[in-house]
């Protein structure tokens, strides 16, 4: 999650030009551009490369070092990917290599649920389509199939949509969804 976030975070500075000041640190001297073309190098390099979780991304880099991935870890990176690759001012414009978003398809045709009538059928799981399917991994679906450029009408999106509409006012104990703060008679 760390590397995503700080990735997103490089990218919002708007910023490439300055320099990193932080004498021991390996990237000292460094412009935040030339940092965040290495964290989208590093990122694309850990992507899963077999089985099933090819194409997603897992809490360690994976690059032909198994098969694992999830759609929590997976839905960080590409979060930090497209803020490095939007245009500024919202990113720095960075290309992102093409087969990371090639792997990425066949990981999003695996993970979102296409079990017909099942209660999860659209949604995404952790790591498998039946796996812990939730409206935060079904979110991060959305969010990746628009960087790959599906559109509303893909029938994938329409299928994820349902889910969250389906979904939505669930009693759910997912932490962050309806819970603690959120729950009704919350102090907050």
């Amino acid at each position: 999650y760390d590397t995503s976030i700080v990735a997103m975070a490089i990218a919002a500075s708007n910023a490439p030009g300055r320099v990193v000041n932080v004498p021991g640190s390996p990237v000292d001297g460094w412009t935040f551009e030339e940092v965040l073309r290495d964290v989208v190098d590093y990122l694309a390099w850990a992507q899963t490369d077999e089985g099933f979780g090819r194409g997603g991304w897992n809490y360690e880099p994976m690059d032909n070092a198994g098969d694992r991935s999830d759609e929590s870890n997976t839905g960080w990176v590409t979060l930090g990917l497209a803020w490095a690759e939007a245009p500024p001012p919202l990113g720095f414009g960075l290309a992102v290599p093409g087969f990371v978003k090639r792997e990425l398809g066949l990981w999003l045709r695996y993970i979102q649920n296409s079990i017909p009538g099942s209660p999860d059928e659209g949604g995404a799981g952790y790591t498998a389509p039946f796996e812990w399917v939730n409206i935060l991994k079904t979110g991060n679906l959305l969010q990746q199939l628009a960087w790959l450029g599906a559109t509303p009408a893909d029938p994938r999106v329409q299928k994820a949509v349902d889910y969250l509409v389906h979904h939505w006012n669930d009693a759910n104990d997912d932490p962050g969804w309806k819970g603690f703060p959120n729950q009704p008679g919350s102090s907050l």
